[in-house]
């Protein structure tokens, strides 16, 4: 008896939900949020490999931006929450929100602030190193250069040979990067910096931006191999213009 209640209880509220799609709506921000019996969402940790990468994450002038979102979103639900992230991490057991309380808090925003809630949420569970990532930033044309400028930890990462001197070419031009080929990429990498820069003697061009943080990536070579690339190629048919 309990079962045929509960079945027949629960296909009438989902049919009555399609009468008031902003409590779906609503639902559904609360759900990711909390989890409850169907869902589980986890926030991307932003696992960093080194120390330096992470210093350098930090310096990115959107991730500034996303934690003062972070701060809107967390006062607009009446939460004081002190770590990073609105959602648990995937293996951060036992930390959640209450589901019925964030549901009743949303239900007293107006419609714009719960969307600003749902995209917060979906910029925090948005997958690093994915595919989703590389369509979406060309979907939505972002340009690199509005937040991110070459840095010590892109040029100390910077290893293969014919890579560095092809952005060599492309940041100091044709004449300085055939003039340094058999350089050490020691060497070719501390003209690219003084190029930068705009320090000893050379001309200053710090508007630069790699083909690495173009959307879509391009490369310097043709060997492939690029993560990045990979992705773009096997999901570009459903982002064309």
């Amino acid at each position: 008896m309990q079962n045929y209640l509960d079945l027949h209880r629960h296909a009438v509220v989902r049919d009555e939900l399609f009468n008031r799609q902003e409590i779906a709506l609503q639902l559904a921000v609360a759900q990711m949020i909390a989890s409850s019996e169907l869902w589980t969402v986890y926030s991307d940790p932003q696992k960093a490999a080194t120390e330096a990468i992470a210093a350098s994450l930090k310096s990115n002038a959107a991730e500034d931006r996303i934690s003062g979102k972070r701060k809107a979103v967390l006062e607009l639900l009446g939460l004081n929450d002190n770590s990073d992230c609105l959602i648990s991490a995937k293996g951060e057991w036992g930390k959640s929100h209450d589901v019925h309380t964030i549901f009743a808090k949303l239900r007293k925003l107006t419609v714009a602030d719960v969307l600003t809630v749902l995209t917060y949420v979906v910029a925090e569970t948005l997958p690093c190193g994915s595919e989703i990532v590389e369509g979406l930033g060309t979907l939505l044309n972002v340009d690199m250069a509005e937040n991110w400028k070459p840095d010590e930890t892109f040029l100390d990462l910077l290893k293969d040979e014919e890579a560095i001197n092809a952005l060599l070419k492309e940041i100091a031009g044709k004449a300085v990067a055939d003039g340094n080929l058999t350089a050490t990429t020691k060497a070719q990498k501390k003209i690219i910096r003084d190029t930068l820069n705009g320090s000893n003697g050379r001309e200053k061009n710090s508007s630069w931006q790699p083909r690495y943080m173009e959307f879509p990536m391009r490369a310097y070579t043709k060997r492939g191999g690029i993560d990045a690339i990979t992705r773009h190629k096997a999901i570009k048919k459903h982002y064309a213009a």
